[in-house]
């Protein structure tokens, strides 16, 4: 029954968020959005947690988001909501320890069908203009009905922006893939679709990211299976192929793939990080420096540098990019250690999930603000929580 109803609690959550975030103010939107994901992390945490340490986590769950309240941010529509979010990341991964059995596997299952369901969508809105306009007057795109085809914004499908549209299309293809429970016709048909509708959405990092991640995961096993290698290599690449041949007239969003500005017009932004960077390099100019100073003054509007080892080196220098690299190595590391060890089905399938997905954010940090774009860092913090979970009932068990 407990697995049930969180199962549903996160589909509501899920759901409450994104529209939340669409259309609420800033402040009303992350105290609702954020009680509700605490309130889930307490119903986890009362089961598994002793009463002191309930105690202690509903006290933290009370007082720290008021008191992110008195602290000033220059970004006022999105300041709250990301130290909420920042929060809630902090106490997911201290439950996350406490709960194996209960939200990984229904964190699997949630992925499945909601990649399952922005894989449709995505291709209902990429392909057929028909069905487009009338998805559009049931999910919205950025708040609007955008009925211009030629927009790359248009074609997000379910989510705000075609970025995150395509996050959860590489998550539910990560997913599926690696799931043990899935047998292969799903796992072909779930791959395949997904790596259509992540196509359709012109977004080049987020694929090659993907690509790699996957055929990296595969082949570190300690005897990879080869034929099943080639076989992922083809449902990734074949309809890569397909939209070379046909697609780049027809379809903008997979046109703008195979754009010649490889950069996407994001010259500038590096310039200008090195610039930073050589300013100050050993302890940089502080966290958000390159955000709310640089960008103002030169460029007139609030950009990130889409590279975050970039923008860590601008930011916090050597001192504190070498912190940052070598926790996201730890943390990775743990997991393929234990993954080459462990010889449970369902924990090494939960494992490749967590190493494909961190490995995902790290590739596709080189082109993106993983550390910076909310979405993507829960994403990425879940990711970890889910390997460092198994890790540590790995260790409880060897004992």
């Amino acid at each position: 029954m407990l697995k049930t109803n969180m199962y549903c609690i996160t589909i509501v959550i899920y759901l409450c968020s994104f529209y939340m975030y669409s259309y609420i103010g800033a402040i009303p939107r992350a105290v609702i959005t954020m009680g509700m994901l605490l309130s889930t992390l307490l119903v986890i945490a009362q089961r598994k947690l002793k009463p002191n340490k309930q105690f202690l986590l509903i006290t933290l769950g009370t007082i720290v988001p008021l008191l992110t309240f008195v602290i000033r941010n220059y970004d006022i529509q999105n300041g709250y909501y990301g130290r909420f979010l920042c929060f809630t990341t902090a106490v997911f991964l201290i439950v996350s320890l406490y709960a194996y059995d209960d939200w990984i596997p229904i964190c699997v299952y949630s992925y499945k069908w909601i990649g399952s369901l922005f894989a449709i969508f995505t291709i209902i809105n990429g392909v057929a203009p028909v069905a487009r306009v009338m998805a559009s007057k049931f999910f919205r795109t950025a708040g609007d009905l955008f009925l211009d085809t030629s927009s790359r914004v248009y074609n997000a499908g379910i989510a705000i922006t075609v970025a995150t549209n395509a996050l959860y299309l590489v998550v539910g293809i990560i997913t599926i893939l690696f799931s043990y429970r899935s047998n292969i016709i799903t796992k072909l048909m779930g791959v395949s679709i997904g790596t259509v509708a992540l196509l359709l959405t012109g977004k080049r990092g987020q694929f090659l990211a993907c690509v790699i991640a996957i055929l990296g995961t595969l082949i570190i096993k300690a005897k990879p299976n080869i034929k099943r290698i080639m076989w992922v290599l083809v449902i990734l690449l074949v309809p890569l192929y397909i939209a070379i041949i046909f697609s780049c007239d027809l379809i903008p969003d997979v046109s703008f793939i195979f754009d010649n500005d490889a950069t996407s017009g994001r010259t500038a932004l590096y310039y200008r990080a090195i610039e930073l960077f050589m300013q100050n390099p050993l302890w940089g100019n502080g966290w958000a420096s390159y955000r709310y100073l640089s960008n103002m003054v030169y460029l007139n509007n609030y950009y990130e540098v889409h590279n975050v080892y970039l923008q860590l080196l601008a930011e916090t220098g050597v001192i504190g990019f070498l912190i940052f690299i070598t926790i996201f190595s730890k943390i990775l590391w743990t997991c393929v250690n234990t993954y080459h060890k462990i010889h449970d089905d369902d924990m090494s399938s939960f494992l490749a999930i967590s190493i494909a997905g961190q490995s995902f954010m790290l590739i596709y940090s080189l082109t993106g603000n993983v550390l910076y774009d909310q979405l993507y860092l829960i994403a990425y913090a879940v990711f970890c929580a889910m390997g460092l979970a198994c890790c540590h009932k790995y260790s409880l068990s060897s004992k």
